[in-house]
């Protein structure tokens, strides 16, 4: 539903064990994403899956960015 995506307009790249994911991030968490960390800080990623896209004809899924927690 619209009125639940339009917080999430912004992406943000993320790094785990040499893979990089593009994760959509709540824009409410933009600015204390860019008080609290810098590039190769370690973070918990609090997701949730929205659905599924076709990519290259395969379905991945579609994570939002709905918390997180620098470690």
């Amino acid at each position: 539903p619209e009125f639940y995506t339009v917080p999430y307009d912004t992406e943000m790249l993320f790094a785990e064990d040499g893979k990089s994911y593009w994760l959509v991030v709540n824009k409410k968490f933009l600015s204390e994403f860019e008080q609290q960390l810098k590039k190769g800080d370690i973070v918990e990623l609090f997701l949730i899956k929205l659905g599924n896209s076709i990519v290259d004809e395969r379905l991945e899924p579609v994570l939002l960015v709905e918390n997180f927690e620098k470690q």
